[in-house]
């Protein structure tokens, strides 16, 4: 799917050629937009991660709040793909951190917690098979 959206670059490459092509204009409503996106992913992937953990009894540290209804109704492979599909949208997002004036110092914590919780997760549960692909490890750093 990634692939598809974004073929030639990287969101973080997207998101940059967006700041320099507006010259200046407009950069302030594109952060808030970025800022907002990555929110919203890193918010569900934190969920996710916490319902995996805690369906299959894994010891993840991660304080995170079910902003996602959907989590409560969700289970097994479901929630499996739901995860995988949580993972690797934060894999895509997660290098816009490094863009200033997008992520505040607080943000940037949060997104580094849940990147730990992903490898506590992926560490402690080997790998897992979702109905299109295996994951054995995902290389957020």
């Amino acid at each position: 799917l990634l692939k598809y959206c974004l073929p030639r670059c990287t969101f973080k490459q997207l998101v940059e050629d967006i700041l320099n092509d507006s010259g200046g204009s407009g950069n302030s409503e594109t952060f808030r937009l970025v800022a907002d996106i990555l929110q919203r992913i890193a918010a569900n992937t934190a969920s996710a991660i916490s319902a995996f953990a805690n369906e299959k009894k894994l010891k993840i540290d991660l304080n995170a709040e079910q902003s996602w209804e959907l989590y409560e109704k969700c289970s097994g492979e479901k929630l499996e793909n739901a995860l995988a599909n949580c993972l690797i949208l934060f894999h895509a997002v997660y290098d816009v951190r490094s863009i200033p004036q997008i992520v505040s110092p607080e943000k940037l914590d949060e997104l580094e917690r849940i990147c730990d919780a992903a490898a506590q997760l992926l560490s402690q549960f080997g790998k897992y098979t979702c109905s299109s692909f295996t994951i054995h490890q995902i290389n957020l750093s």
